[in-house]
C-alpha cells in the first residue's frame, strides 16, 4: 500500500515518507477510483460508446 503511489508516479519516496498513514489510505482510495473511471471508459469505448 505505501509502495503503490510511489511505483504508479503518484507520490515521490520523500513525499509518501512524511505522510501520515490516512493520508497514504486516502492517495490510494483515489487511485483506485482513478483506476476504475479509467476502466469504465475503455469498456465503453469497446462498446461503441454505450
Amino acid at each position: 500500500m505505501f509502495w503503490r503511489p510511489i511505483v504508479e508516479g503518484i507520490l515521490s519516496y520523500n513525499d509518501a515518507k512524511t505522510m501520515e498513514l490516512d493520508e497514504i489510505y486516502e492517495v490510494n482510495a483515489a487511485l483506485d477510483m482513478l483506476i476504475e473511471k479509467k476502466n469504465q471508459a475503455i469498456r465503453s469505448a469497446q462498446n461503441g460508446g454505450k
